[in-house]
C-alpha cells in the first residue's frame, strides 16, 4: 500500500511535495496540505483513514472533525462516491447533506449506514461507469470563474483515480453533470430499491 502515492493523488501534488508539506500530529496522525492557494489539506493515520478539507479550514477544526469520525474515508478504498448537496428548507438557513458510497457501504448525512446494500452500490457503480468518460473530461479541465470558495460537491474514486467537481463555478457543463449524477444517485440511496 503506497500511502504517499495515494495522498499525492488526493492533493494533486508530487510525492516530494507531499513529504515537504507534512507535519506529524502524534498518535499516528499526520497533517498534509497542498501548497497551492485553495488546495486541500488532510489528516491521515497509518491505515490510510483520512479526512480532507479546503485549506480555509484550520488544522484544529479539521482535527476535531477527524476525531468525530463521521466523515472519515480510507485512501485505499477502491470505489467511493460522495455528493455534497446544500439544502434549504422553510425556516432553515440550509444544511449540507452528504451521501454516497464508501467501502462498499451506503452513507447518508456523513454517517455510514453500516449495511452493505449490494444492489444500491452496484447500481451507483453502473451510473459512474456509464458516465466515466464525461467525468474524466469535465473533472480534469481547468476551472475558471469561481464565485467564492471552492467547496467539493462531488468526489469519485474509481480504479485508483480520483475526480472532483467543485461548487460555485460558472461552468455549465460541470453544473449539468453534477445535477445529473446527483439526481440519479440520490434516487437510489434515498428510495426503496
Amino acid at each position: 500500500m503506497d500511502l504517499i502515492g495515494c495522498i499525492s493523488k488526493v492533493l494533486k501534488i508530487s510525492r516530494d511535495e507531499v513529504i515537504e508539506n507534512s507535519k506529524s500530529l502524534g498518535s499516528g496522525l499526520t497533517y498534509y496540505w497542498s501548497p497551492v492557494r485553495g488546495g486541500l489539506s488532510l489528516i491521515v493515520d497509518e491505515k490510510g483513514d483520512y479526512l480532507a478539507a479546503s485549506s480555509s479550514i484550520s488544522l484544529d477544526n479539521l482535527l476535531e472533525e477527524y476525531k468525530k469520525g463521521e466523515k472519515v474515508k480510507n485512501l485505499f478504498t477502491e470505489f467511493y462516491v460522495m455528493i455534497n448537496e446544500y439544502t434549504v428548507s422553510p425556516g432553515n438557513r440550509g444544511d449540507d447533506v452528504l451521501y454516497g458510497v464508501n467501502d462498499g457501504k451506503i452513507f447518508k448525512s456523513g454517517r455510514s449506514e453500516g449495511v452493505v446494500e449490494e444492489g444500491k452500490v452496484e447500481a451507483i457503480k453502473r451510473i459512474i461507469n456509464d458516465n466515466l468518460e464525461k467525468v474524466k473530461i469535465i473533472c480534469n479541465k481547468p476551472v475558471q470563474n469561481y464565485k467564492g470558495g471552492r467547496q467539493e460537491i462531488l468526489k469519485i474514486k474509481i480504479n485508483g483515480d480520483i475526480y472532483s467537481l467543485f461548487g460555485n463555478t460558472s461552468d455549465s457543463e460541470m453544473k449539468v453533470l453534477y445535477q445529473q449524477l446527483k439526481d440519479e444517485i440520490r434516487k437510489i440511496i434515498f428510495e426503496k430499491y
